[in-house]
């Protein structure tokens, strides 16, 4: 769990409050009480607000922020659809929020050299924001995703709209915990190939040692025989 320090000016006064982040944006089970629910829509307004009130970095952590609740979703994901169906691309729908450090984790990707040049050649790609789960959620139901999970959602299109990776949209909020290269891999293969294909688990060690095998007994001499006796 992650802890996030407010500052806020109160009667004159600074206030500082610390409120906690779940390790993972993960399942709706895992919502925070309604207090919290408030206080984390005030972290991701902080930083455009004109109250007085201040947003510390999160673990030192400088990432984007481009969920935005002000924006159109919609429109913002019909033009990304169309413009991929007039290139020959694939889309993709990036359901998450500014609160989210998964959703953040991810966005951080997006913006490194090697990722933006595979999102160029075969991507289209929007961010649209969901709060704490409970706005834009028309967007992941008309995919067939009836109950979002966590943050992110990631919604990867065909050319033609077809949703590539229905089985694996919900399992994005450990984004953070992904390696850089397995994050690249999977989007390139649904770039390149249509499916993502997850690599096979490395066979066990064969720990048996050469001590613990047994010399099979010579052909010729039956096992477990009796020594003749001696003649007096």
């Amino acid at each position: 769990m992650t802890s996030i320090k407010l500052s806020y000016l109160k009667n004159g006064l600074l206030v500082t409050v610390l409120t906690a982040v779940f390790a993972s944006c993960a399942s709706s089970e895992a919502l925070p009480p309604a207090e919290e629910v408030a206080s984390k829509d005030v972290q991701a307004k902080a930083e455009h607000s004109t109250d007085g009130l201040a947003l510390a970095p999160v673990d030192g952590h400088d990432e984007p922020r481009p969920y935005d609740e002000t924006r159109d979703a919609w429109a913002d994901v019909d033009a990304a659809t169309a413009a991929a169906l007039d290139g020959g691309k694939s889309s993709i729908i990036i359901m998450g929020a500014n609160w989210c450090h998964d959703s953040r984790a991810l966005a951080a990707h997006f913006e490194k050299p090697r990722f933006q040049t595979l999102l160029s050649e075969h991507y289209e790609y929007v961010y649209v924001d969901m709060g704490i789960r409970n706005r834009n959620l028309d967007i992941p139901a008309s995919y067939g995703i009836d109950k979002v999970e966590g943050t992110p959602t990631i919604i990867i299109l065909g050319p033609k709209g077809e949703v590539l990776n229905l089985e694996t949209a919900k399992t994005w909020r450990n984004a953070a915990d992904r390696t850089e290269d397995a994050i690249y891999d999977e989007f390139a293969a649904y770039a390149i190939d249509g499916f993502y294909t997850a690599p096979e688990p490395a066979p066990k060690a064969d720990t048996e040692s050469d001590d613990d095998t047994k010399a099979e007994p010579a052909a010729d001499t039956p096992p477990h025989t009796p020594a003749a006796p001696k003649s007096k």
